[in-house]
């Protein structure tokens, strides 16, 4: 399994990201999937009508940023998981990612610098391979 930064730095470096909006709708998708939710559920514990949801997830619109939040935060995620291509499993039940990105955020130069090279290094031991499992 990667480490929380190994999977993030991977991720990052991708070269081919499919359209926002598709990764958006595929990873809401396997959320109500994997949560059991239907559309009328969705809506319930997000606030958003089931009419937009079921235009989103036909890819006839794309959600406001406010709409994806209320999404998103229906699931007890952030935003920026629904636009991850291929959202992992470990991005969705590791409450160490955001304890993460904090730390990365709240960190001088040298600190960020010392987390990127220690993804990096994890990332390399590790071959890039890891616990598969994407949503």
């Amino acid at each position: 399994m990667l480490s929380p930064a190994s999977t993030i730095l991977l991720m990052a470096k991708r070269s081919k990201r499919p359209p926002t909006r598709e990764t958006f709708c595929k990873n809401l998708k396997s959320l109500m999937e994997r949560r059991g939710y239907s559309q009328h559920e969705l809506s319930r514990r997000s606030g958003v009508a089931q009419r937009t949801i079921g235009k989103i997830l036909k890819g006839e619109t794309t959600p406001s940023v406010e709409t994806a939040d209320k999404l998103s935060r229906a699931f007890g995620l952030n935003l920026w998981h629904l636009i991850v291509p291929n959202l992992p499993d470990e991005l969705i039940d590791n409450p160490n990612i955001e304890k993460l990105f904090n730390s990365w955020m709240v960190a001088d130069d040298d600190g960020r610098e010392y987390i990127e090279r220690t993804a990096e290094r994890e990332a390399a031991r590790t071959g890039g391979g890891g616990k598969k499992g994407a949503v």
